[in-house]
Protein backbone atom coordinates (compact mmCIF):
# COMPACT_ATOMS: atom_id res chain seq x y z
CA UNK A 1 0.00 0.00 0.00
CA UNK A 2 1.35 3.48 -0.94
CA UNK A 3 2.77 5.58 2.19
CA UNK A 4 2.08 2.91 4.53
CA UNK A 5 5.50 3.04 6.26
CA UNK A 6 6.00 5.52 9.09
CA UNK A 7 8.83 7.33 6.94
CA UNK A 8 7.20 7.45 3.46
CA UNK A 9 4.08 8.74 5.61
CA UNK A 10 5.83 11.39 7.42
CA UNK A 11 7.53 12.79 3.92
CA UNK A 12 3.97 12.39 1.85
CA UNK A 13 2.97 14.90 4.73
CA UNK A 14 5.48 16.88 5.00
CA UNK A 15 5.30 17.33 0.68
CA UNK A 16 1.61 18.30 1.18
CA UNK A 17 2.12 20.80 4.31
CA UNK A 18 4.79 22.81 2.66
CA UNK A 19 4.57 22.40 -1.08
CA UNK A 20 8.28 22.97 -1.93
CA UNK A 21 9.53 24.42 -5.22
CA UNK A 22 11.31 21.29 -5.97
CA UNK A 23 13.02 18.55 -4.95
CA UNK A 24 16.11 16.21 -5.91
CA UNK A 25 15.99 12.89 -4.56
CA UNK A 26 19.67 10.31 -4.13
CA UNK A 27 19.93 6.71 -5.30
CA UNK A 28 22.27 4.33 -6.50
CA UNK A 29 23.86 3.21 -8.91
CA UNK A 30 23.41 4.33 -12.65
CA UNK A 31 25.55 7.45 -12.57
CA UNK A 32 22.84 10.44 -13.90
CA UNK A 33 20.49 12.89 -13.10
CA UNK A 34 16.71 11.79 -14.25
CA UNK A 35 13.84 13.71 -14.79
CA UNK A 36 10.89 12.75 -13.04
CA UNK A 37 7.51 12.80 -15.19
CA UNK A 38 4.12 12.16 -14.71
CA UNK A 39 0.88 10.93 -17.16
CA UNK A 40 1.81 14.24 -18.88
CA UNK A 41 4.95 14.26 -19.47
CA UNK A 42 8.17 16.25 -18.24
CA UNK A 43 7.36 19.35 -16.55
CA UNK A 44 9.33 22.53 -18.05
CA UNK A 45 11.06 23.31 -15.05
CA UNK A 46 12.29 19.63 -14.17
CA UNK A 47 13.73 19.57 -17.66
CA UNK A 48 15.61 22.84 -16.46
CA UNK A 49 16.40 21.45 -13.17
CA UNK A 50 17.49 18.38 -14.63
CA UNK A 51 20.28 19.81 -17.10
CA UNK A 52 21.33 22.29 -14.51
CA UNK A 53 22.41 19.62 -12.13
CA UNK A 54 23.92 17.23 -14.98
CA UNK A 55 25.48 20.16 -16.37
CA UNK A 56 27.21 21.55 -12.86
CA UNK A 57 27.77 17.82 -11.45
CA UNK A 58 29.23 16.15 -14.83
CA UNK A 59 26.59 13.23 -14.38
CA UNK A 60 24.45 12.41 -17.60
CA UNK A 61 21.04 14.00 -18.06
CA UNK A 62 18.70 11.64 -18.82
CA UNK A 63 14.69 12.81 -19.99
CA UNK A 64 13.27 9.53 -18.34
CA UNK A 65 13.94 6.52 -16.32
CA UNK A 66 14.19 3.33 -18.40
CA UNK A 67 17.26 1.20 -16.88
CA UNK A 68 14.89 -1.36 -15.05
CA UNK A 69 11.17 -1.60 -14.05
CA UNK A 70 9.97 0.31 -11.17
CA UNK A 71 6.65 0.12 -9.43
CA UNK A 72 6.68 3.37 -7.10
CA UNK A 73 8.74 6.34 -7.17
CA UNK A 74 8.66 9.59 -5.03
CA UNK A 75 10.09 11.78 -8.12
CA UNK A 76 7.25 10.59 -9.77
CA UNK A 77 4.29 10.99 -7.51
CA UNK A 78 5.81 14.98 -7.19
CA UNK A 79 5.68 15.33 -10.35
CA UNK A 80 1.71 14.13 -10.07
CA UNK A 81 1.61 17.45 -7.68
CA UNK A 82 3.06 19.30 -10.50
CA UNK A 83 6.34 19.81 -8.17
CA UNK A 84 9.69 19.61 -10.32
CA UNK A 85 11.77 17.00 -9.39
CA UNK A 86 15.04 15.28 -10.24
CA UNK A 87 16.59 11.72 -9.39
CA UNK A 88 20.46 11.72 -8.89
CA UNK A 89 21.66 7.94 -9.13
CA UNK A 90 24.81 8.07 -8.02
CA UNK A 91 27.16 5.54 -9.84
CA UNK A 92 28.07 3.10 -7.08
CA UNK A 93 26.28 1.65 -4.11
CA UNK A 94 28.87 3.44 -1.59
CA UNK A 95 30.06 7.21 -2.50
CA UNK A 96 28.81 9.60 -1.98
CA UNK A 97 30.68 11.64 -4.95
CA UNK A 98 29.88 14.80 -2.60
CA UNK A 99 32.18 16.81 -4.46
CA UNK A 100 29.92 16.47 -8.08
CA UNK A 101 26.98 16.35 -6.22
CA UNK A 102 27.88 19.96 -4.15
CA UNK A 103 28.16 21.21 -7.49
CA UNK A 104 25.00 20.24 -8.54
CA UNK A 105 23.13 21.28 -5.53
CA UNK A 106 24.70 25.01 -5.94
CA UNK A 107 23.89 25.49 -9.18
CA UNK A 108 20.24 24.53 -7.84
CA UNK A 109 20.50 26.77 -5.24
CA UNK A 110 21.74 29.74 -7.48
CA UNK A 111 18.84 29.25 -9.71
CA UNK A 112 16.16 29.45 -7.21
CA UNK A 113 17.71 32.51 -5.61
CA UNK A 114 18.26 35.26 -8.49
Amino acid sequence: MAFSEPESAALKNYVETNRPDAAIVWYSAVGGVFASNCHNGVLPETRTLTNLYADASGYRAYGEFNFYEITGDMVNWLAKSNIPAISVLLTNHTDTEWSKNQKGITALLKYYTK
